[in-house]
């Protein structure tokens, strides 16, 4: 009943206060729940503490924003690249809004891989190949991966949320295209917590190509300077050195960045077609 009462609400300033104080403590008590979501989805959550578990639970979607976003930009049989799918919060509502999309989940954790692949077969998706494997610069190398049982979303190469280590093997993107059979992908999306710079290294000949895919991503400065090793902004540094212009994705729109983003976390979107 709260639910569907929340679920009702517009979208306001203080709605998720709202929700977690009317579901209290089953928030942190609840495990491996099914819950219905938007388009006549159904996910299987491994919590409610997690902010993607969360979402689902009170708007029936995650990041609706972003899905969105991507909806518009992709053809009705484009490809789509999901790397750091997680649990299918993103890719399913894609896959089934576009079913004339072609859809790949890549998800490092294996772990979080058994619920997304348990999610793709209860809502009998049929345009997701998924891939458990750690998008990076280097091919079958085996790497701890830090993904923490609660904030699910938070999986990383580094143990920022735990410090339980799983073995993961790793591939370049551009590896993947290839072993997958793919001559043209249309739009990538990237969610692995500030190690952007290492996904796009490893995806140097797709992504230096005229028709390059259009790519949105996270920035967060503290994960990729202080997490990754990098320097913030080495990923839209080498991007730009790629030949790609750089927009934030803001609640108007696009906004062209002009140099870089640093100091602060951004969505962004890298397109080579706005040129």
């Amino acid at each position: 009943m709260q639910i569907n009462f929340l679920r009702k609400l517009p979208e306001f300033k203080g709605k998720r206060r709202l929700a977690r104080f009317l579901l209290g403590r089953s928030l942190e008590r609840e495990r491996d729940l099914s819950v219905k979501g938007k388009y006549g989805l159904r996910y299987k959550l491994p919590n409610l503490i997690e902010n993607i578990g969360f979402e689902i639970l009170v708007n029936g979607i995650y990041e609706k924003e972003t899905i969105d976003f991507i909806l518009g930009k992709l053809p009705d049989e484009a490809v789509f690249l999901d790397i750091g799918a997680n649990i299918g919060g993103i890719v399913l509502p894609i896959c089934r809004l576009k079913p004339g999309v072609m859809a790949y989940g890549v998800e490092a954790s294996g772990k979080v891989f058994d619920y997304l692949k348990e999610n793709r077969e209860i809502n009998k998706v049929c345009n997701l190949v998924l891939e458990n494997r750690a998008i990076s610069d280097k091919d079958e190398e085996q790497m701890n991966f830090y993904s923490p049982e609660t904030v699910y979303g938070k999986g990383s190469f580094s143990p920022v949320y735990t410090r339980v280590a799983e073995i993961v093997k790793t591939i370049r993107l551009d590896s993947l295209i290839a072993n997958c059979g793919i001559t043209k992908v249309d739009f990538i999306k990237v969610d692995v917590e500030g190690y952007e710079y290492f996904v796009f290294k490893g995806g140097s000949s797709i992504l230096v190509q005229k028709g390059a895919p259009d790519i949105l991503f996270e920035f967060l400065d503290w994960a990729e300077g202080e997490i990754a090793g990098r320097e913030p902004g080495d990923a839209q540094r080498l991007l730009i050195e790629y030949g790609y212009e750089l927009y934030e994705l803001v609640s108007q729109g696009l906004k062209k960045i002009n140099g870089l983003i640093l100091n602060r976390s951004a969505m962004i979107f890298a397109t080579k077609k706005m040129q």
